[in-house]
């Protein structure tokens, strides 16, 4: 007869408990980096959206460059317009075209981004050629706990073209 006892086989309970550690920390880390990206992800989002509205916002103040350059189209707060003639109608006058171009534009920056705000800064004074226009827009970052972030965008309106360069602050 054989006095040794039989080779162990097979895991024992402690390196069971390690295994299913190791692999509960890897499946944690793994969910976080999921939920960072897509919050990054997110974040890209808006802030793409908030330089196409800003590039849009100055290409129909292109289409009503008096308006414009009068500093028609400046405010602080997104406006809430009511009235307006169709936009693209010959019997608009300039204001009613400015209006029509706000109402638009306010809802599509409170629809693309989150607790969206905007405000136009034109300094315009109807006599000087470039006009610089700041278009400053805002949003909430972190679904509703009041993590504002702002972005402004800064264009140079000419008679007929835009030149355009874009900074970004936090």
């Amino acid at each position: 007869m054989n006095n040794h006892s039989s080779k162990q086989k097979g895991f024992s309970l402690l390196e069971v408990v390690v295994s299913v550690f190791i692999i509960s920390v890897g499946v944690i880390g793994i969910a976080g980096l999921q939920l960072t990206t897509s919050v990054y992800a997110e974040s890209s989002l808006h802030r793409s959206q908030a330089a196409s509205l800003a590039r849009e916002i100055v290409e129909r103040m292109r289409q009503n460059l008096d308006e414009a350059k009068a500093g028609g189209y400046d405010f602080s707060t997104l406006p809430s317009k009511t009235r307006s003639c169709k936009g693209n109608s010959k019997n608009c006058s300039a204001a009613q075209l400015r209006d029509y171009d706000e109402k638009v534009w306010a809802a599509r920056v409170t629809s693309l981004l989150p607790g969206g705000d905007a405000a136009i800064s034109t300094g315009a004074d109807n006599s000087t050629d470039p006009v610089q226009i700041v278009v400053t827009l805002q949003w909430d970052e972190n679904r509703g706990q009041q993590n504002l972030v702002s972005q402004a965008f800064t264009f140079e309106l000419y008679g007929l073209a835009i030149g355009a360069e874009t900074g970004a602050s936090e």
